[in-house]
């Protein structure tokens, strides 16, 4: 009898000591979290800037966030004017699509006219040297200068060997970006109207 009290008092303490040993652990990864989480965003925010302003070739220009626009694969969506006149730029949209080896996180510059005027990775984790040609300014200049919906095959672009999950990752988060485009534009004309 004497042997059981023994064993209980034994898993008590054990247990009381892992439960403190993981609430202190708990509690410091909270604290390191809330205080590497504002600048990891305010990092991820300045990447995405910079994403923008290395599609944007025009000297002077404003930079307008878009609000109210829900959807689950585009993240963010910005307005470039020209400063002179006011006028409509391009669109520069953040969109996210699922790869082979996770999320393709890019931003695409739509110009006014609605052909695409470049694209940039901000992030992803695609297999390197296969599934990260298709995330290469070879494979993405491709598709500068398209407009309307762009295909992979037959009449259009060719999806690169050994990258062809990532290939179509990113043809349909373009075509995705020119969809949300004209329902922008829609907008604005029904604005205007």
């Amino acid at each position: 009898m004497s042997n059981n009290k023994l064993n209980l008092h034994e898993i008590l303490s054990t247990g009381l000591k892992l439960f403190i040993i993981t609430a202190i652990t708990c509690v410091s990864l909270c604290l390191v979290n809330s205080v590497t989480q504002p600048i990891a965003e305010q990092l991820e925010s300045e990447k995405v800037m910079d994403s923008v302003r290395a599609l944007i070739n025009e000297e002077s220009y404003t930079i307008d966030e878009v609000d109210g626009f829900s959807d689950e694969s585009i993240e963010k969506i910005y307005k470039i004017s020209s400063t002179n006149d006011g006028s409509l730029i391009c669109y520069c949209i953040k969109s996210s699509e699922k790869g082979y080896g996770g999320a393709i996180n890019l931003m695409v510059r739509v110009n006014a006219s609605g052909s695409i005027g470049g694209v940039k990775v901000i992030s992803a984790s695609e297999t390197p040297g296969i599934g990260q040609k298709a995330l290469e300014p070879a494979f993405l200049d491709r598709f500068n200068g398209k407009s309307g919906s762009v295909a992979l095959g037959e009449g259009g672009l060719t999806a690169l060997t050994g990258a062809t999950i990532t290939s179509k990752a990113v043809t349909k988060s373009i075509n995705h970006v020119l969809e949300v485009f004209d329902m922008l534009k829609e907008a604005e004309t029904n604005e205007i109207n």
